[in-house]
């Protein structure tokens, strides 16, 4: 077919017949003309910018006269080239290209000879008509998930057909904020007409849809989302009713717990936090309430920082609150005491005193406390100089401690009969004060612990300290004191100044 095809298109560069003149023509000694087409029957793609042209070569041993070519269209047949005038007359070919239709049925090729004899060859075409694009159908046409209905999330099913056949199939899954390729690109060998896609796919809150993109052989192209609904149920909220939970011994505490869920509470874990980690102390489990108040209770340790509370709802979504936990101490967590001008207090910051009672977790005035309760104040705070310098002092220790610039309408600290000799050393600055537990405090050696004073005291110090033996706290008790911040307190007065500070102190 394809050699023969060829050597009709060579006739188009090609003289075939020579032209030889004769006196006399017999018409009876000369073959009426032959029509030949290089393929039996010519195709023709509606869908393709280029099809083949139908190409043919018509003879005649005594010469043409014309050729007419007609193009059948279902009833019609209409005129589509006329030739009159031959370069060779014994032989003419041609490679006609047409602007095919539907209704093109054949090509009628009409040849007349010198004698006036006609030849009629028919081509007959094979024309495949435009094909759509494919089509994609989804069941279910959408996905609709509610957290609130425990039916499952469907599968995702659809069907892509296209009368062509599929060269591909790209599936993207369509969030809020972006486009993420799903699985990798079906790509076909063979062209089927159809594909069937069944798969979970688990839709999370933030999708929107899923986008399908089907081409067929031709390069066509069609594209369908399936929308996606996922309606989100917020998470429940947890509110402890305490910020801090202080047990100066061991025990069981029943901690306040509220919880608002539109889902509803499945259930309360409750976890112990240490240093070592959490660990699980109890599980409640609820019946779905949606506005809860009720208290856990656990057994509170020593070794304990925290205590951590996490609520699940029944959708699966939980809410988690972490509760600072000072067991086993006394435990002061901000508190402000002034600078020696503090000793009988200032008048634009009443109730702030220098002498700080270990015992009390509070500051005294000194009037309260010369001749009295002297052995009841454990700790000086002091500023030096110009330069306002921080310092921290004992009770003890005379004007080495300045004892005598804390005064009072009767006296100073000197005139106490009984001064405490708290003892002072400042920790390095690795040593975790917020979560210092018993046994961290325990671990400092007390032995270590021996000045009368901390020169400089500086905001972020950590200074462990050790009760006097006539201290009311009790004797050669320890504790630890971080010092928050350093105020001075007046612009006329430098040395005038404040100290916040926190207090943990082991008393048994």
């Amino acid at each position: 077919m394809k050699t023969r095809y060829l050597l009709i298109m060579m006739a188009l560069f090609t003289v075939i017949y020579s032209c030889k003149k004769e006196d006399s023509i017999n018409p009876d000694n000369y073959k009426v003309p032959q029509i030949e087409f290089a393929l039996e029957e010519q195709p023709a793609d509606l869908n393709k910018l280029d099809n083949l042209p139908a190409v043919g070569v018509v003879t005649s041993e005594l010469g043409l006269k014309e050729v007419k070519m007609y193009i059948e269209k279902g009833a019609e047949k209409a005129l589509y080239k006329e030739v009159t005038s031959f370069f060779n007359d014994k032989s003419y070919s041609f490679a006609e290209k047409f602007e095919y239709s539907a209704d093109y049925k054949n090509l009628i090729v009409e040849a007349t000879d010198l004698a006036g004899r006609a030849t009629t060859g028919v081509l007959s075409f094979k024309v495949t008509d435009v094909i759509g694009a494919p089509t994609i159908v989804f069941n279910p046409a959408k996905i609709s998930y509610d957290e609130l209905d425990p039916t499952p999330i469907p599968n995702t099913t659809f069907k892509a057909s296209s009368v062509a056949g599929l060269k591909t199939v790209e599936i993207t899954r369509i969030t809020k904020t972006q486009q993420i390729p799903w699985g990798y690109p079906v790509d076909f060998n063979d062209a089927p007409l159809e594909y069937d896609f069944d798969a979970f796919i688990d839709y999370k809150e933030d999708d929107i849809g899923l986008k399908v993109k089907v081409t067929d052989i031709y390069g066509q192209v069609k594209i369908e989302t399936l929308p996606v609904e996922y309606k989100v149920v917020p998470p429940p909220v947890l509110t402890i009713g305490t910020d801090i939970i202080i047990m100066e011994n061991e025990g069981n505490f029943a901690i306040p717990v509220q919880v608002v869920s539109v889902a509803g509470v499945s259930k309360i874990e409750t976890y112990k936090v240490e240093k070592s980690g959490e660990t699980l102390a109890k599980t409640t489990n609820y019946n779905g309430q949606n506005d809860l108040q009720t208290t856990e209770t656990i057994l509170f340790t020593n070794t304990m920082q925290a205590v951590r509370v996490e609520v699940t709802d029944k959708a699966g979504k939980k809410d988690s609150k972490l509760v600072k936990a000072v067991v086993g101490m006394k435990y002061l967590a901000s508190y402000v005491v002034g600078s020696h001008r503090y000793t009988a207090g200032v008048a634009e910051d009443p109730g702030v005193f220098s002498l700080f009672s270990i015992n009390d977790m509070k500051g005294y005035n000194i009037n309260d406390v010369l001749g009295k309760t002297e052995n009841n104040v454990d700790i000086k705070f002091y500023m030096f100089g110009a330069s306002a310098v921080p310092r921290i002092y004992s009770i003890d220790g005379g004007t080495g401690t300045k004892s005598n610039e804390f005064t009072g309408k009767n006296g100073t600290v000197m005139d106490f009969a009984t001064a405490n000799a708290t003892r002072f050393l400042k920790l390095p600055g690795t040593f975790d004060f917020d979560n210092a537990t018993v046994a961290d405090i325990q671990s400092i050696v007390p032995s270590l612990i021996t000045s009368n004073n901390i020169n400089p005291a500086a905001a972020g110090d950590v200074i462990a300290f050790k009760t006097g033996p006539t201290s009311t706290a009790g004797a050669n008790k320890v504790g630890i004191m971080k010092i928050i911040k350093i105020e001075n307190t007046s612009a006329l007065v430098k040395d005038q100044g404040t100290f916040t500070i926190s207090v943990k102190f082991l008393k048994n």
